[in-house]
């Protein structure tokens, strides 16, 4: 039965409040959830149900901006109710609150591989319920709150960007760098199906993801791909040929010892409200780098908010001519945040399709001549 939340007392009457439904089975589930969100400034839980049915009946009456949906209902699939918001109210955002094991991310993954969905693991065992609600929950609601505003826009961003009318001659880079978020998946793998396999230059790609899921979509993508994926461990170097995604819950970092460019996890602080940050991966390689040193292109991908602008801005600096950043377009994006920001900022060097994108690698836009 749809059950009405408790209320947390007034905070300020100049926080606009996102109104959130929350979907789950289990009322002791529910309840937790709802006292949770109750005690983040700018959420307003509006209901709280157990079914699908109920979850759609609640959505067409109080239509909230957020809908959070537990995988497993009641003899239910909550990527079922996913679906259904995407085909009949697009105007929420679905958060998927899950505890799947690994058994069950892997095929959800596949069945969102093209819905722009945002995550959230429920609190681990041993986890205590504060630290859930300030960092976990915290960060991803934030993350989601700035594609909400923009809903009125089809969460497809500000203004278009036209594709380059014209490639200059270019030679292939050392190191390829890619930030990416909500609808970030789908694009990740489309980029990268379209680099050629001959192009054995090193990928790191940071995407907004908890964990678990982080290693799940490693393992789908070294099955898809003629390349070696693999979930980042602290310290692994860069082969050629390879891929590396940063683990859920923990920033990437690279560091240069002479060739040869080495792996670096640590917890600090969510940044933008994202563990793993776009930022913190492209400044650990900013600091390494001097114009003549190495080619590097950074590729910012579908996501909301602004996570990789300021990075990309520090590359730029440190590389010059020998950086090229390269952004998702609007047309092609779940959500146009992170690449517009790239593009606002002028940043960009070039904007397409993931497709469209992956294909751009093999005209790197420098004419100098490659570092030895």
């Amino acid at each position: 039965m749809a059950e009405e939340p408790s209320r947390p007392p007034s905070m300020s009457g100049r926080v606009k409040k996102l109104r959130v439904l929350v979907v789950d089975d289990s009322r002791t589930s529910r309840l937790a959830i709802v006292s949770a969100m109750n005690r983040v400034p700018f959420i307003q839980v509006v209901a709280s149900v157990a079914t699908i049915a109920e979850a759609v009946e609640k959505i067409e009456e109080l239509k909230p901006d957020i809908a959070s949906i537990d995988k497993q209902l009641d003899g239910e699939d909550g990527i079922d109710l996913i679906e259904i918001v995407y085909d009949r109210f697009p105007h929420v955002v679905p958060l998927l609150v899950t505890a799947m094991t690994l058994e069950q991310v892997g095929p959800s993954l596949d069945r969102l591989a093209d819905r722009p969905v945002e995550f959230l693991g429920k609190p681990e065992r041993g986890m205590r319920f504060e630290e859930w609600v300030n960092g976990p929950l915290m960060s991803t609601l934030e993350r989601v709150r700035h594609s909400v505003p923009n809903k009125g826009l089809n969460m497809l961003g500000r203004r278009a960007t036209p594709l380059p009318t014209a490639v200059k001659r270019f030679s292939n880079p050392d190191l390829i760098l890619v930030g990416s978020s909500t609808g970030g998946p789908a694009a990740v793998r489309t980029f990268l199906e379209n680099i050629p396999d001959e192009y054995t230059m090193p990928i790191v790609i940071t995407q907004h993801m908890p964990p678990v899921f982080t290693g799940v979509f490693a393992d789908q993508l070294n099955r898809r791909l003629n390349r070696s994926v693999h979930e980042a461990k602290q310290g692994d170097i860069l082969r050629p040929g390879g891929v590396w995604i940063s683990p859920g819950d923990f920033h990437l970092t690279l560091s240069r010892e002479g060739q040869t460019w080495r792996t670096h996890l640590d917890d600090r602080p969510h940044l933008h409200g994202c563990r793993p940050a776009v930022d913190h991966l492209f400044s650990s390689v900013a600091d390494e780098v001097k114009p003549g040193m190495a080619l590097i292109t950074a590729v910012i991908l579908t996501g909301m908010g602004q996570d990789g602008c300021a990075g990309a801005a520090r590359l730029k600096q440190a590389g010059g001519t020998y950086v090229r950043i390269l952004a998702q377009n609007k047309a092609s994006s779940a959500v146009w945040g992170m690449p517009a920001a790239i593009v606002d900022a002028g940043l960009d060097e070039g904007t397409g399709t993931p497709q469209e994108l992956g294909a751009m690698v093999r005209f790197e836009y420098m004419s100098k001549r490659r570092p030895l």
